[in-house]
């Protein structure tokens, strides 16, 4: 057996019939043989390491994002790495030197942090970027692919029930501000309510929090605000708002006071909040990123990749 064919075998890309691999994976374990990661990594420039950028590990979207993103990395036997760089410490970015492991592709999920900060620390590893709005930032020189999230539409189905239902004015709980995911949120809530013929109550800051957004629907109630729909940046603020609602002003949801989160993570669905929101199905995220990836390894020449999700509501009991 040549030294080629058992290195095509534990590589899951190389076409290698299934019973051969088998077989020679089956005596390799036999013998306590593995592939010696290091000194392929220094004959190939690569290593099988994916660079994960994120701003938060703490929050459900996250998490359960970047979970789905590892184990679909370790399917296709790559090794997940993560890097933590919050969004109020964009200077940070500086110190961390992710081309020196030498990555065989990054995932820059990232709201504030713009690819032409980020891309000078991945070296010449190409990079995969999710983004929100119409065009991409600017990512010249650099191997960019692009994940956008269409998030339009779903606003606009949540703001039409919000409608149905009979609210007249809608407040917008936002997230924040320098956030590309929040400043086409807000566009799209504003154009939204316009097109509708609704009033816009204007908006707080629930800096996708439960505490923030819970004290700053409280306060806004409390100061005499009128709205009774409340669209939410994410879940979480949503959670808020609807703690605030129901346990502090003692209002009914949906009877007296509405609200849509956006999402969908996995808690919206619990009982005690059975949220109405709109969804960015994670499954099909992740199939996307999973696509480039592929794509991108087996030929780092090809073009630009660019794939679109889009979000739709998920109607439940809030709204």
């Amino acid at each position: 057996m040549s030294r080629v064919m058992v290195s095509r075998a534990f590589n899951p890309e190389a076409s290698v019939r299934g019973e051969l691999r088998r077989d020679i994976l089956a005596k390799a374990a036999e013998v306590g043989y593995a592939p010696d990661k290091t000194a392929r990594a220094m004959a190939t420039g690569r290593t099988d390491l994916v660079a994960l950028v994120v701003p938060t590990l703490a929050h459900p979207w996250e998490s359960q994002e970047v979970d789905l993103i590892c184990q679909s990395l370790q399917e296709m036997a790559l090794t997940p790495v993560i890097y933590r760089i919050p969004n109020h410490m964009a200077d940070y970015a500086s110190l961390i030197r992710v081309q020196d492991y030498r990555p065989a592709l990054v995932i820059a999920f990232m709201d504030k942090i713009m690819p032409g900060t980020l891309l000078p620390l991945f070296g010449s590893s190409p990079a995969i970027y999710p983004y929100f709005g119409e065009e991409p930032p600017e990512a010249a020189g650099q191997t960019v692919d692009f994940l956008k999230v269409e998030q339009h539409e779903g606003i606009r189905h949540a703001i039409r029930l919000f409608r149905a239902a009979g609210h007249r004015e809608v407040l917008y709980v936002g997230g924040t501000d320098y956030a590309n995911s929040d400043v086409d949120r807000d566009a799209a809530v504003r154009a939204a309510i316009g097109e509708e013929g609704l009033a816009f109550a204007g908006r707080i800051e629930g800096d996708f929090d439960y505490d923030t957004a819970r004290s700053a629907v409280n306060g806004y109630l409390t100061a005499g605000g009128s709205a009774t729909a409340f669209f939410a940046a994410n879940d979480v603020s949503a959670f808020g708002t609807l703690d605030a609602l129901r346990f502090d002003q003692g209002r009914r949801v949906p009877e007296e006071a509405a609200v849509i989160g956006f999402d969908n993570v996995a808690q919206s669905n619990w009982r005690a909040y059975d949220l109405t929101t709109v969804s960015i199905p994670l499954g099909t995220r992740v199939a996307a990123i999973t696509r480039m990836i592929g794509a991108r390894l087996r030929n780092p020449a090809i073009p630009q990749q660019r794939e679109t999700v889009t979000a739709r509501l998920v109607v439940r009991s809030t709204a």
